[in-house]
């Protein structure tokens, strides 16, 4: 009879293996990855070296991390996935802070239906698996990674920025602001001092990176705060030193082209960022405050617009309830919701499923975010009389069979649009719940 304390290495791998798939060391043997006598000599090492078997197989050079985690996803019957950190989906990124994600070694990967793929170390565990989805408020879909991989991953999607920031504030440690004689006003600092512009550039990437539809860049007695709005929910990004204050707002103005010399009134203009998904227009608003002029970026991905509506979260109940009310000759489509909730998102996708050659689509809009094929759009000019209003009685003397209308700001344009409504146009618009 076999001494089961006996130290033959040997026949203890051999019983392991022979349980087949129940154990991650049976999944390597049936794999070809070991064989039962690589494992006994693994199992005398660890012994040694005090340390788990699988640690052994991979110092060893028996096995790799991956050849491990790919055991254990097919142990547990789960995908194992390789992870492209370009091809994170930034509304999944969005759902889970930075924090949770390396606290379990996690990244969301995408979404599905009304799920999260997440890809983790650890999948079995199921306190994690309950954590994110009580954080992200959607069902897990767990898939296996290598931890290698997903920290790789959750550092260039994260650490990127942080180390563009640090590296910025070493080099400009020591610079003390200049004293002005305006309290109003934020100190001087040249627009293209390459560490703000670096700075700037990776507060955008980071942005577009999380799905951020907005950025905003406020001062406060001593700081820059930066704070980006997702899913409709403002979150605090960074904070800038206040001798950084005045460049990275005077980056913005020169970018979209604002007048930097004015600081004491509203400005507001558009420029356009290269990304890694593509091109972004952005549009900029400066607004001064007590502790300096502070600047509001919306984000406007003009690639959104040429989604389906399955991808705007849509029940497939409610889009088909939506689409038998967008395909009819006339009527009010009003959408409301905070700001960020993607009331102006879904009227332009509206707009691109209605656009046709025997159509005519008018639009006004304060400013104009997305520039449409087919559509004529007309920008609000308020100090030359062009009001929504007034635009929308102009409008609808050019015959169009579809109004687009920014939003309904005032009683007048109200009426006006129930009235274009009532005599044969598809009148769609938006009311702000702010």
């Amino acid at each position: 009879m076999e001494d089961s304390k006996s130290g033959d290495g040997g026949s203890l791998a051999r019983r392991k293996a022979a349980r087949g798939r129940e154990t991650v060391l049976g999944v390597l043997v049936s794999e070809g990855v070991v064989s039962p006598e690589q494992i006994g000599a693994a199992l005398s090492e660890s012994r040694v070296r005090r340390e788990g078997i699988e640690r052994t197989l991979v110092s060893m050079g028996f096995a790799t991390e991956e050849d491990l985690s790919r055991a254990r996803a097919k142990r547990l019957g789960l995908p194992f996935e390789e992870i492209d950190p370009k091809s994170v989906a930034p509304e999944a990124l969005a759902l889970i802070p930075e924090k949770a994600m390396r606290r379990f070694v996690a990244v969301p990967l995408r979404l599905d239906g009304e799920g999260v793929v997440v890809a983790m170390e650890n999948p079995a565990d199921i306190y994690a698996v309950e954590d994110l989805r009580m954080i992200s408020g959607h069902p897990i879909s767990p898939v296996m990674a290598t931890t290698d991989a997903i920290i790789s991953a959750l550092d260039a999607l994260f650490d990127r920025e942080d180390r563009v920031r640090s590296e910025v504030l070493r080099e400009t440690e020591g610079s003390e602001p200049e004293e002005s004689s305006e309290p109003d006003t934020l100190v001087e600092s040249s627009p293209d001092d390459a560490p703000v512009v670096r700075l700037f550039d990776s507060l955008l990437r980071r942005a577009v990176s999380q799905g951020a539809s907005d950025i905003h860049i406020e001062p406060h007695s001593g700081r820059l705060a930066v704070r980006y709005r997702i899913d409709g929910v403002l979150r605090e990004a960074m904070s800038v030193p206040a001798r950084l204050a005045n460049g990275l707002v005077t980056r913005v103005k020169v970018m979209a082209d604002l007048d930097v010399a004015e600081r004491r009134l509203p400005q507001d203009g558009r420029f356009s960022f290269e990304s890694e998904t593509g091109k972004i227009d952005l549009r900029a608003a400066s607004l001064p405050t007590v502790h300096g002029e502070g600047v509001v970026l919306r984000l406007l991905d003009a690639a959104s617009l040429e989604v389906d509506f399955t991808r705007l979260g849509l029940p497939a109940d409610l889009l088909d309830t939506y689409e038998r009310i967008f395909r009819r000759p006339y009527g009010t489509i009003l959408a409301t919701g905070p700001t960020g909730s993607g009331k102006s998102t879904t009227l332009y996708a509206t707009l691109a499923a209605l656009n046709s050659p025997e159509k005519k689509i008018v639009t006004i809009e304060d400013p104009v975010e997305y520039r449409l094929s087919g559509p004529a759009q007309i920008q609000i000019n308020s100090r030359a009389g062009l009001t929504f209003a007034s635009g929308l009685r102009s409008i609808l003397r050019a015959d169009p069979d579809i109004v687009m209308i920014g939003e309904v700001r005032d009683s007048e344009t109200a009426r006006t649009a129930v009235e274009a409504a009532l005599t044969g146009h598809l009148v769609l618009t938006t009311f702000s719940q702010d």
